[in-house]
């Protein structure tokens, strides 16, 4: 058997999932540097706070003494510890803080993304399609660096297409079970990024109910809809259990007590905060705000179209943009369900973050689609690739000859293909210093031989506010090293005095040097 067929053999065979999927993962965890990754944003370390917590098995932790030293963004101090984020996304990171590896959960979840990736386009175009499309959406710098993060987009895009395969083969073959797990896996994306969970459990919703109508069947939907309702339960009773009320949603009250103006819509709130203010905060909302400027009704139209061509962009990456113009070729020689469901799912997560003001490059929001267009985009260029031929053996163009053609249209995508993964580098590298403050900050924490610290973090000169080095690592009562921002001689003697006889240090981040401290 010759190389050729050796291949066409494997890429055919139940193992090739696999591969793709083992190759994404261990290319997110080059980019992450290993699976103890820093979490850079705040979102990240909101997730990890609380995942930390439901690592003990408690969805709160008491409120610590002077609380504004331990203010986080996306946290509540007060009434006790815990994340305004809905419940979905942390409790699946536990077992990897159990292991001491913390970013082995949203690797494992990027392989299986990358494994569905190429198992669903090889079921719908062949494999050449699948293996393009994979080898695009893997490489891309923003796939790999949204992917090595602890964002909840890196559950949502795996239940996405875990959904999506349940879907076909339940449309091949009625099962009870494979009806349960698509119902069970659109409620879980519901209870971790709601916004997402509806907007692709529409389409979802729609392929099901027409199916059903079809078969005059739809077995299995009672134990279907009790395991969805028993997902959706957990979000009153984690209301219930951080804010003491099912009703009272932390996501919407976080914005209350901190950042009145940061909700969905269209209309700002201009009310004060309920809560004193920490510096970085203020600085956070200055920077924030901006982006609501021009946050009009208005404006969504081309907001939708500026939106939907980035992301449409970023997820071929830089090289490959070229080959967006084959997408709707690739939509009309799909057709049928298939594109009307890829197009649907698009457009909608699209527009359902409409209500939400963001840079153009924040891209992770669309995360689940961005599978679709390297998907929609090799098979476009495939078409094309094959009228072409024809016309070329019609015409008997001696230069484009069929055997010619045929090779341009592996190549080019290879080609495409290998000049963006040439960037991996470059994106660990960014990775690196996004993250390098944190890094040489938790060094020199982990290096303390002091087993009961109060660390208090000094920034001296301009820094992000997107970025900071102080955390919450756990019940602050039982947590020996507490890392809180600094306030000053004055305030930071008062924590050193409730401090439960830790001692204090310094961090200052303009220099990166920890030193004893006497406030």
């Amino acid at each position: 058997m010759s190389i050729r067929a050796r291949a066409e053999s494997f890429l055919s065979g139940a193992y090739a999932p696999l591969a793709a999927g083992v190759i994404t993962a261990l290319l997110v965890a080059y980019v992450w540097q290993g699976l103890n990754g820093v979490a850079s944003y705040h979102d990240e370390r909101a997730y990890l706070v609380q995942a930390r917590l439901l690592a003990h098995f408690a969805w709160t932790a008491p409120t610590p003494p002077l609380s504004i030293f331990f203010d986080m963004p996306h946290l509540f101090v007060e009434p006790r510890i815990f994340a305004k984020y809905p419940p979905g996304h942390a409790p699946l990171l536990v077992p990897g803080l159990w292991l001491g590896l913390p970013g082995l959960i949203p690797v494992i979840f990027s392989g299986i993304t990358g494994a569905l990736t190429f198992a669903l386009a090889r079921k719908l175009a062949g494999v050449s399609i699948a293996l393009g499309a994979w080898g695009l959406w893997t490489v891309s710098p923003e796939t790999l660096d949204w992917h090595s993060s602890y964002f909840s987009e890196t559950t949502t895009s795996a239940l996405w297409l875990i959904v999506i395969s349940a879907l076909l083969l339940w449309r091949e073959r009625e099962r009870p079970w494979v009806l349960a797990l698509i119902v069970g896996g659109v409620a879980w994306m519901g209870i971790t990024r709601p916004v997402s969970g509806i907007a692709l459990g529409i389409p979802i919703g729609a392929v099901v109910i027409y199916t059903a109508w079809q078969r005059r069947s739809l077995l299995g939907w009672k134990r279907s809809a009790l395991i969805g309702a028993v997902i959706c339960s957990i979000v009153p009773y984690w209301a219930s259990a951080t804010l003491g009320s099912p009703t009272s949603l932390p996501y919407a009250e976080y914005s209350r007590w901190y950042f009145p103006w940061d909700m969905p819509g269209f209309v700002r709130d201009t009310s004060p905060p309920l809560r004193e203010l920490p510096p970085d905060f203020e600085a956070l909302a200055k920077a924030t705000r901006r982006a609501y400027d021009g946050h009009v009704a208005s404006a969504m139209p081309g907001n939708f179209v500026r939106r939907a061509y980035w992301v449409s962009n970023t997820s071929l990456g830089p090289i490959a943009q070229s080959l967006l113009v084959f997408v709707p070729l690739g939509l009309i020689a799909v057709g049928g369900g298939v594109a009307l469901f890829a197009a649907a799912s698009y457009g909608a997560l699209i527009a359902a973050y409409l209500v939400m003001p963001h840079a153009a490059g924040w891209t992770i929001y669309y995360l689940e689609i961005f599978p679709l267009v390297p998907f929609f985009a090799m098979v476009g260029f495939s078409w094309f690739a094959v009228r072409v031929c024809e016309v070329a053996a019609r015409m008997q163009w001696s230069l484009f000859t069929p055997r010619v053609l045929t090779a341009a249209s592996f190549v080019i995508p290879a080609a495409l293909i290998l000049m963006t993964a040439r960037k991996i580098p470059a994106r660990q590298w960014h990775e690196a210093v996004r993250s390098s403050r944190q890094e040489q900050a938790r060094t020199l924490i982990t290096e303390l031989k002091d087993p009961r610290a109060v660390i208090f973090v000094r920034r001296n000169g301009p820094f992000s506010p997107h970025f900071t080095l102080w955390d919450i690592l756990g019940d602050p009562a039982t947590t020996p090293t507490w890392i809180v921002r600094d306030l000053g001689d004055a305030r930071n003697a008062e924590l050193v005095k409730v401090a439960g006889g830790r001692t204090p240090y310094l961090l200052d981040e303009g220099r990166m040097t920890l030193v004893l401290y006497a406030p």
